[in-house]
């Protein structure tokens, strides 16, 4: 969501759905920090509903290129709330070519970096830009169809607290120390920081000896029990 102009125009947020191009939000940001980008994207989801997925690319605060921290404490807020997580692979743009496309364009013909620029100008600024690209401006891509007249709002609104964490009967849950570790019969198995004082759960694998770790729905790798060190490793490839 977050996209730092070099200069004094303040950081851009925006978050373009998929199907429909349509730039539901384009915020001036002070900083790309996890309480500006969250309080911004509670505001979004609270006017449009709650997305089912959100793909982002790996830099703070969405993502972290050092597995397996690969879910910040960002990530772990939006599975909380019942949203997908995803991010595109490391140094490959183009797999959010609709959000590069959509910000290359935002640059090249409105918001160029200028130190006259302050947060309230550079967002009265992206709110023009934002209703032309959705109400006024044509894409090939929906058959010259307006963005706007392609959007829908999500029906699944916005949790004024965060829900539980609840697993299944008969899951092995733990709570994730303060040092981003799972214990079991003395034995320590890291998982990461951004989950300290909450539950994860451990699911079987066809393979003996290695435990699948979730947090909520998302699966957050691999803990394999066999080796000395039983780290959570990214999950097995699915076969077939």
């Amino acid at each position: 969501m977050a996209n730092r102009l070099q200069g004094a125009l303040p950081a851009g947020g925006g978050a373009v759905p998929p199907h429909a191009r349509c730039l539901v939000g384009l915020a001036a940001c002070p900083d790309e920090r996890d309480a500006t980008v969250r309080a911004h994207r509670t505001a979004r989801c609270r006017r449009s509903g709650l997305p089912w997925r959100i793909l982002s690319d790996n830099g703070p605060p969405w993502g972290t290129p050092h597995p397996p921290q690969a879910l910040p404490a960002l990530s772990i807020w939006l599975l909380r709330l019942g949203v997908g997580v995803s991010h595109g692979r490391p140094h490959h743009p183009q797999t959010q070519g609709k959000v590069e496309r959509c910000h290359r364009t935002r640059k090249a013909e409105r918001l160029r970096p200028s130190a006259d620029h302050d947060l309230a100008e550079g967002q009265a600024a992206f709110a023009a830009w934002r209703e032309t690209d959705n109400l006024e401006r044509p894409h090939h891509a929906l058959e010259l169809d307006t963005p706007a007249s392609r959007s829908r709002p999500s029906p699944r609104p916005c949790p004024e607290a965060l829900p539980p964490v609840a697993y299944g009967p008969g899951e092995l849950v733990r709570t994730v120390h303060r040092g981003g570790q799972i214990s079991d019969r003395g034995r320590w198995s890291f998982v990461s920081q951004a989950l300290r004082g909450q539950d994860v759960a451990r699911r079987p694998t066809p393979t003996d000896g290695v435990l699948a770790a979730f947090c909520c729905h998302h699966q957050l790798g691999e803990l394999d029990l066999r080796r000395a060190d039983a780290a959570l490793r990214p999950p097995a490839p699915a076969k077939g």
